[in-house]
């Protein structure tokens, strides 16, 4: 009975190992045979990422076209622009605007824009987070896309007026977007006096590169 046992645990193993092989093969046929991935004109204007799209673009870069910017400080709380200042010595084929807040492209192509922030919060406070990818076209302005949490603080006792430990809280998106030259992005979100301005190396950021034309 104890053979019958060990042998059945060993056939069970063999097949979880066999199972799990089939699955990781998958995963990396599908990696490696997708073909060259972009947001094309007359298709989306934007496309959310994921491990495939991200593996596509960084084995296909089109161009050299590139803009790395730090956000810059902000008393606001509501949901709104958010300012930035070039940290990228020598941006290419993009324009930073209005003070900061708007970023005009001057090629048409699709572009990966990566948008980070990180927040520091009251441990004793619940608070929402959103940061949101707005576009400007010729013929209209669009949201494209959003992301959202809710920080509900780290847990621990919270007396009335009282504070808690400080807490860092970070909200990170990509997309991949098709803008004509001279369309022009900006970023919204919300509670930007509560970003972090001044860890270095930089936290909170946005990089801007064209991906193909």
């Amino acid at each position: 009975m104890k053979q019958d046992v060990s042998v059945t645990r060993l056939r069970l193993l063999l097949v979880g190992l066999a199972l799990a092989l089939v699955a990781v093969g998958g995963f990396l046929i599908g990696i490696f045979s997708a073909i060259k991935c972009g947001v094309k004109p007359g298709g989306p204007r934007a496309q959310l990422l994921n491990g495939t799209t991200m593996a596509n673009i960084f084995r296909f870069q089109g161009s050299k076209a590139c803009m790395f910017l730090a956000a810059d400080g902000s008393r606001d709380e509501g949901m709104g622009q958010v300012q930035w200042v070039e940290e990228h010595p020598y941006p290419r084929n993009a324009l930073l605007e209005e003070n900061g807040r708007w970023i005009r492209v001057n090629e048409s192509g699709s572009y990966l824009v990566f948008v980070q922030a990180v927040y520091k919060l009251n441990g004793c406070v619940s608070t929402q987070l959103g940061i949101k990818t707005v576009v400007k076209y010729a013929e209209r302005t669009e949201e494209f896309s959003s992301i959202f949490e809710t920080w509900r603080g780290t847990g621990g006792p919270c007396g009335e007026g009282e504070k808690g430990e400080e807490a860092d809280v970070v909200l990170s998106h990509p997309v991949l977007l098709w803008m004509e030259k001279e369309d022009r992005l900006t970023v919204n979100a919300t509670h930007r006096e509560l970003m972090d301005y001044e860890t270095r190396p930089i936290s909170s950021f946005l990089t801007l590169f064209k991906y193909s034309d």
